[in-house]
């Protein structure tokens, strides 16, 4: 995905709702203007793994996304302090 991606260096806002997505790349640093990631409706595997790959997004601040639970919430909440 990312490769693809990196080409739109000015890309400010990205919907991937709905994807069937186990997962994200751990380095989306060069996607530096993203501001605004929908990842809602996904098939997320380890918590963990996606916190750190949202952390590598300089620009987010807006964040759309299902949470399985309210410590999941919590946790994405304090790993992400700028959304």
């Amino acid at each position: 995905m990312l490769p693809l991606l990196i080409k739109f260096e000015d890309l400010e806002s990205l919907s991937l709702h709905g994807n069937r997505l186990k997962n994200l790349p751990k380095d989306m640093s060069e996607l530096k203007n993203l501001a605004e990631l929908d990842i809602s409706n996904n098939l997320f595997i380890d918590i963990n793994d996606l916190a750190e790959s949202l952390k590598s997004l300089p620009g987010l601040t807006h964040l759309i996304m299902n949470f399985k639970s309210h410590q999941e919430e919590n946790f994405i909440r304090n790993s992400l302090p700028r959304l």
